[in-house]
């Protein structure tokens, strides 16, 4: 899956998940767009990836070396990858808990839109057996020409919609 629709499901994710807590607006933002960009974390093993690119040569360079070392959708797309971001969190002194969260659900689900690729995920790497629930090819025609038009307008209407009504649920509280 390519990483603006990574971004986009990060923000239907990140606003379900604001929407059913009932988040207030600022915490609603706040998680939505951790959320968004978290979902883009797990690519930080590609170089041309977009995070590693919004950083830079240190970004690229970084997803260099993991991806030298690891491989493309190698441990960052995996179970372990993921527990030891969370593990890692925890060194993080008075890190809210909705950021903690936001971060794995990020990750999570980017993992989660890889599944739906024909290459899968290592979902329990270092074993080879790579996970997948769909037959979708990155970067082919349903990807950019259907998928990637629906996810950006569906993402943008949910994600203003859940922060417009939890704004209004908060005013008229």
């Amino acid at each position: 899956m390519m990483g603006r629709n990574h971004a986009a499901t990060g923000v239907l994710t990140g606003s379900g998940v604001a929407w059913l807590a009932q988040m207030n607006p600022g915490q609603a933002a706040a998680f939505i767009s951790i959320t968004t960009v978290c979902s883009l974390l797990p690519d930080f093993d590609h170089p041309d990836a977009i995070g590693p690119r919004a950083f830079g040569w240190p970004g690229r360079t970084l997803a260099w070396i993991i991806g030298s070392i690891f491989g493309h959708r190698g441990i960052t797309h995996s179970v372990l990858g993921v527990g030891l971001l969370s593990a890692s969190m925890s060194f993080i002194p008075h890190l809210p808990t909705v950021c903690y969260w936001a971060v794995i659900l990020g990750c999570v689900t980017h993992i989660l839109g890889d599944m739906c690729t024909v290459s899968g995920v290592p979902l329990f790497w270092p074993l080879d057996r790579c996970f997948r629930v769909g037959v979708m090819r990155t970067g082919h025609y349903f990807e950019t020409q259907i998928l990637t038009p629906v996810l950006t307008v569906v993402s943008t209407v949910v994600g203003i919609g859940t922060l417009f009504l939890l704004t209004q649920r908060f005013v008229n509280a």
